[in-house]
């Protein structure tokens, strides 16, 4: 599932094992942005 994906808690900055929040040094993402990404990438993230 896509809300639990690598990508979308480095967006949230939750669960990372490694790294940090994403993006740098940007605002972060928007709840609307995320969820956003997150619909695509279950759509299969088609380019």
């Amino acid at each position: 599932m896509a809300a639990n994906g690598y990508l979308v808690n480095t967006l949230t900055g939750v669960d990372i094992c490694v790294g940090t929040q994403m993006p740098k040094p940007l605002p972060p993402y928007t709840p609307e942005q995320i969820d956003m990404i997150s619909a695509w990438i279950c759509q299969g993230a088609p380019p």
